[in-house]
């Protein structure tokens, strides 16, 4: 997956002007002058004549670490500024008014000052009445904007230009040398109406000029043995959708990969399909001893979830052997399909060195590698309940809880919430123990509390104890028996 380059803005005497509290933990997507005027709405200089400010209540949705989606009201400081618009450049003419809105209630507030002339670059969100502008948008002094004006004057009326480069290697150092070898010469840029072709120059750069706007098929065209890294994760084909607006640029790279080939279904010991389970790939040498790689899942491609009917597939891989499996990772979710399989290798085997390695040709598709999880993790409910310490239900207030699992290193924390009384049940498996607490926040609308954690250990063939957690521990304060979730601390339950 493409790591997103990012820089730290610091505007020196720009910064004193436009922040009062300091924003050195704020950052941004690096991107050059043409690309914010291609993503914005509205381009123009002009002077702030005044300001006012403005609280509103707001919601959003937020989803906690293995936790599931919740809603939670927050509330937003603005600024909402009258400006005077000097010279446009797009979406507005000079001489107009208009409101621009800036977010000042966080750290990378942006306040716009009155008498001062901006450059401004703003968009408009859904549902907003007002523009607006904010700490990544591009706007700044127009005493600090020299390279950018000169940009805009030049190309105000120039149609959008496409743009990127091509090769094999590292996103930030894209080698082209094998192009040509390959016969990778051409780029294509396709809508309902119009195609377009450029060639890549030996550099590996490519460019379209004066697009006209509207929604496009970006894509490189590629012999079978050859694919683009991760250009889009639910489409199957190497294209990628952009929409050009009427001015700007727009950039895409494209990275090259083999395009190794292999897939298979996974069914359980019935010969049912097994949905959503992660399928891993690990590379091995010829004689079996792996392949150090940084990272064995996501970052590398070497992972990915079976569909609703057990099928997994993967592209792009290099030549070479591979152990497939399951569970291969030193890390489950909780609530994953994972969690209730056992270590399997293909073609069904919980040892590594029984396991058959995968070859995978040049450019070539495996054939289908299918296999069997028949090792598996009863399951067994988790119950319990959690009061305060007078004695009340603890309604709605969120239960944290962690797996240790005989053959993984690292589980992760997931939450829940108890009912009105203050009930919880959560699905657990056999021969696994569960740390697990209890607390209230703020959001819960309660001062913050903690209940010390309880370890339950899940037996072969028995039903756990439904537990009892009590919110009697102050929640500001250190509280190492309130469950030390990294390290899992062999915790035994209190008597209350």
């Amino acid at each position: 997956m493409r790591s997103k380059i990012q820089f730290v803005i610091v505007f020196l005497v720009v910064l004193f002007v436009f922040c009062v509290e300091t924003v050195e933990a704020c950052s941004c997507a690096l991107q050059e002058t043409c690309q914010s005027f291609a993503y914005s709405k509205v381009v123009f200089t002009g002077k702030v004549i005044d300001s006012t400010e403005t609280v509103r209540t707001k919601k959003r949705t937020v989803q906690p670490i293995g936790g599931e989606s919740e809603e939670e009201e927050f509330t937003e400081k603005r600024q909402i500024s009258r400006v005077l618009v000097e010279e446009s450049f797009a979406g507005t003419q000079a001489g107009q008014e208009i409101l621009i809105e800036t977010e000042i209630s966080s750290s990378c507030r942006f306040s716009l000052p009155k008498g001062v002339s901006l450059l401004i670059y703003a968009n408009q969100d859904a549902g907003e009445e007002n523009l607006m502008t904010h700490f990544c948008s591009g706007t700044k002094l127009v005493s600090a904007a020299e390279v950018d004006l000169a940009y805009l004057k030049a190309n105000k009326n120039v149609r959008a230009n496409v743009s990127g480069k091509i090769g094999f290697g590292d996103w930030w150092k894209l080698d082209p040398t094998l192009l040509a070898k390959y016969g990778v010469t051409t780029v294509a840029l396709v809508n309902q109406e119009k195609q377009f072709q450029v060639n890549i120059a030996e550099d590996g750069t490519y460019k379209f000029t004066d697009v006209p706007p509207g929604k496009y098929k970006i894509n490189a065209v590629l012999p079978d043995f050859l694919t683009i890294d991760d250009p889009n994760e639910s489409d199957d084909d190497d294209e990628t959708e952009i929409e050009v607006s009427d001015y700007g640029c727009f950039k895409k790279d494209f990275r090259l990969l083999e395009n190794g080939r292999v897939g298979g279904k996974i069914t359980d010991g019935e010969g049912k399909p097994v949905a959503e389970v992660t399928v891993y790939l690990i590379p091995v040498s010829k004689t079996g001893q792996k392949i150090k790689q940084e990272e064995a899942c996501y970052d590398t491609g070497l992972c990915s979830d079976t569909d609703e009917n057990g099928n997994y597939f993967f592209k792009g891989l290099k030549s070479g052997y591979y152990l497939v499996g399951v569970r291969l990772g030193n890390y489950v979710g909780n609530n994953s399909a994972d969690a209730a399989f056992l270590k399997t290798y293909y073609p069904g085997t919980a040892l590594e060195k029984s396991a058959t390695a995968v070859r995978i040709k040049f450019g070539k598709q495996t054939e289908d590698i299918d296999f069997k999880l028949t090792r598996v993790f009863p399951k067994r409910e988790i119950k319990g309940r959690v009061f305060f310490e007078d004695g009340r239900p603890a309604s709605k207030v969120r239960v944290r809880y962690v797996a240790r699992t005989p053959d993984l290193k690292d589980s992760g924390i997931t939450f829940i919430k108890t009912d009105e009384d203050g009930y919880f049940s959560f699905t657990g498996y056999e021969n696994h123990s569960y740390l697990i607490g209890a607390f209230t926040d703020s959001r819960d609308g309660n001062k913050s509390l903690d209940a010390l954690a309880m370890v339950v250990d899940v037996l072969p063939q028995k039903a756990p104890k439904e537990i009892k957690l009590i919110l009697d521990q102050d929640g500001e304060e250190a509280c190492p028996k309130c469950g030390d979730y990294s390290n899992f601390p062999k915790t035994k339950p209190r008597k209350k």
